[in-house]
C-alpha cells in the first residue's frame, strides 16, 4: 500500500527497468554490428560453432555418413588450419570437424565434447590441444564470453573448491565460483559482454580500402567488410566442416620473429600461472573420453624458434610440459580403456616444415605434413 501511496518510491524501480530495458539493446544484431570492433574476430569464430555442431549432428545422422567415422579437432587459432580433406587423406574413410578457435581452452574442448556425447554423437577419435598457454585463466576470456551454455555452467561451478598446492593435482568439476559469476553477469548484461563504444561506432562505419574475399581492393564500411566475413566462415563450416585450410607459405624474417617472441614472451609467459579450472576441464575431458575407449591425440603444438628459447629460458618445459604430460599419464593409468597418443614435435626432427607466419602459427604448408605426424596412428 505503501508503494502505491508513494509514487515517488516507483522512481528508481522504473529508472532501473529503463536501464536493464536498454543494456538489452545491445543484443540486437543492429546494434552488435556497430559496437564490436570490426577487428575483432574472436566473437565470430566462437558464436560460428553453435551452427556448426547443428551441421555436425544433421550430418553424424544422414545415412552417407553411416559407414564413415568421424574425427573432431579441439585446439586453438594454432590448430584451425586442421582440414578435413588432409585428414582423410591419413584417416581413410572418414569426415573431421573443427571447433578450434581463438585462445581456446580445455573447458571450450569439454563443453564440445559433452554435447557431442549427450547428443549421442561418439567421435571415432578427437585430437586435443595442449598447450601451455591455453592452461591459464586469461585462456577463458574468449570462451566465458562467446560460447558455453546458462546449463552447463551451473552443472560444473566448484563450491568451496580446495586448490592443492600443485595446480596440476587439481580435481572437481570445472569452474571457480568468481568465473560463473563473470558469466552469468555478462549473460545478464548485455553491454558487460558487447561494451558500447562510440570510437568503435566511428571506425566501423567509416569507408576504407580493404581487401575482398575474392582478393580485389575496394571501398568498405567495415561493418559490411566483417558481414562479408561471417559469410565466409559460414561457408567453410559448411564445405571444411570448420577447418580452415591454407595453401599459403609464409615465412617471416628473422628480426620481425624476434620482436614478435619478445613480444608474445612479455604477454603469456612472464608472469605464466597454471589455473586449475583448465586443469580439471582437462583431466575430466581426457577421462571421458578414455572411459569410452574413443582414440585421443594429445597435440603440443610447434613453435617458432624465436618462441621456444624464451620458453626454455622460462623453464616451461618443467613448469608446464612435463605436469601437462604427467596428467596425461595418471589418466592412462587409472582408464585401463583409455588410447591416448601424445604428439610433441617441438624438439622433434620429424616435421622438417617449420616456417611461421607469427611466433605461434606454423605456416599453412606446413600443416600437410604436420597432419600426417599428428594423425599417423588414428586406427
Amino acid at each position: 500500500m505503501d508503494l502505491i501511496r508513494a509514487k515517488f518510491l516507483w522512481v528508481p524501480i522504473v529508472g532501473l527497468l529503463v536501464i536493464f530495458g536498454l543494456d538489452k539493446l545491445a543484443l540486437l544484431e543492429v546494434v552488435r554490428r556497430n559496437v564490436v570492433y570490426w577487428q575483432k574476430i574472436e566473437p565470430i569464430l566462437y558464436e560460428s560453432r553453435e551452427p556448426l555442431f547443428d551441421h555436425l549432428l544433421e550430418d553424424y545422422r544422414s545415412p552417407e555418413r553411416q559407414a564413415q567415422r568421424l574425427g573432431v579437432v579441439l585446439g586453438s587459432s594454432r590448430s584451425g588450419e586442421f582440414g578435413n580433406s588432409d585428414i582423410a587423406r591419413v584417416v581413410p574413410n572418414s569426415y573431421t570437424y573443427n571447433f578450434s578457435a581463438p585462445l581456446a581452452c580445455p573447458a571450450y574442448f569439454y563443453y564440445w565434447v559433452d554435447r557431442m556425447l549427450a547428443a549421442e554423437v561418439r567421435p571415432a577419435f578427437v585430437m586435443v590441444e595442449a598447450d601451455p598457454i591455453l592452461f591459464t585463466d586469461g585462456a577463458l576470456d574468449y570462451a566465458i564470453s562467446y560460447s558455453f551454455s546458462t546449463a552447463f555452467v551451473a552443472s560444473h561451478i566448484d563450491f568451496g573448491r580446495s586448490t592443492p598446492r600443485d595446480p596440476w593435482q587439481s580435481q572437481g568439476r570445472g569452474f571457480s565460483v568468481s568465473e560463473a559469476e563473470t558469466y552469468f553477469l555478462k549473460e545478464l548484461f548485455a553491454t558487460y559482454k558487447y561494451p558500447i563504444k562510440l570510437s568503435n561506432i566511428i571506425e566501423n562505419n567509416e569507408p576504407r580500402l580493404l581487401p575482398g574475399m575474392d582478393g580485389q581492393i575496394r571501398m568498405y564500411r567495415p561493418i559490411d567488410y566483417r558481414r562479408e566475413l561471417e559469410g565466409l566462415v559460414d561457408l567453410v563450416n559448411r564445405e571444411q566442416l570448420g577447418g580452415i585450410p591454407n595453401p599459403f607459405f609464409a615465412h617471416v624474417p628473422e628480426d620481425q620473429m624476434e620482436a614478435d617472441a619478445e613480444r608474445m614472451a612479455a604477454i603469456h609467459l612472464a608472469l605464466y600461472r597454471v589455473a586449475p579450472t583448465q586443469v580439471i576441464f582437462f583431466r575430466n575431458l581426457l577421462q571421458r573420453l578414455a572411459a569410452r575407449g574413443v582414440p585421443t591425440i594429445v597435440y603440443v603444438p610447434v613453435n617458432s624458434a624465436a618462441f621456444e628459447r624464451r620458453m626454455r629460458d622460462q623453464n616451461m618445459r618443467t613448469r608446464a610440459i612435463e605436469p601437462l604430460l604427467g596428467l596425461v599419464e595418471q589418466v592412462r593409468q587409472s582408464e585401463p580403456e583409455s588410447r591416448i597418443r601424445v604428439v610433441d614435435l617441438s624438439e622433434d626432427p620429424q616435421l622438417s616444415c617449420r616456417a611461421f607466419v607469427d611466433s605461434f602459427h606454423l605456416s599453412g604448408l606446413c600443416f600437410r605434413e604436420l597432419t600426417d605426424l599428428v594423425f599417423a596412428s588414428v586406427p
